[in-house]
Parts: C-alpha cells; structure tokens; sequence
C-alpha cells in the first residue's frame, strides 16, 4: 500500500513517529491506521474482469448502473457496467454541452 496523503506514524517499534509522503510505502504496522485516516490506496484492487458476479453487481449499483434484468450473467453484467461508461465517456466530451462555457453573462 501506498500512501495518498502525508502521514505521521511510530512504526517498527520506534517510540517516535516518522513523517510519510504521498508515494511512499506504508509499513505493514501502520496500514490499519493509515486505512482508517483514508491515507493510504490499495493497490491490490481488482479489474472489471477479475471480478466476480456479486462484485459487478455491487459495482453496478454503488455507480447508478440500471442493469435492466441482465443480472443473470457475469458477462452480461460487465457488458452493462461497460455500455454505461462509455455512454457516460460519449456525454462528457468536449462540444456537446448547450450551456455557455462562461456562465452565459456577457
């Protein structure tokens, strides 16, 4: 795990705590502190693909993906989470937006 913010802990036994910066390799003895501060990133999350089909169900629901009653498949259900992203990508680019850029004042 590596750490997201900065932060200061005591580890290997030392009484006295040491300063960490964004990047830097949190110690196994601090990682459940650092976790419970949100200072560190896991970098053992899981892809799209490695997931199971519980997991892209929880996946589609915590990102508002309506999966219509595709839900009987894994690959259905990743085909759903994908559909979405890049229907929401398409809705995001430069140029397809009405408003004014500036608020629509002057």
């Amino acid at each position: 795990m590596k750490f997201t913010k900065p932060f200061k802990g005591a580890t290997g036994g030392n009484p006295y705590p040491q300063d960490f910066n964004v990047g830097d390799e949190c110690p196994a003895d601090l990682e459940l502190a650092a976790m419970e501060a949100e200072a560190v990133e896991d970098g053992d999350e899981k892809t799209l693909d490695e997931m199971t089909k519980a997991e892209l169900e929880a996946y589609a629901t915590e990102n508002g993906v309506d999966l219509g009653g595709v839900a009987n498949r894994k690959d259905s259900i990743l085909k759903a989470i994908l559909e979405a992203a890049a229907s929401a990508s398409d809705e995001n680019q430069p140029g397809t937006s009405v408003a004014p850029a500036n608020g629509g004042g002057e």
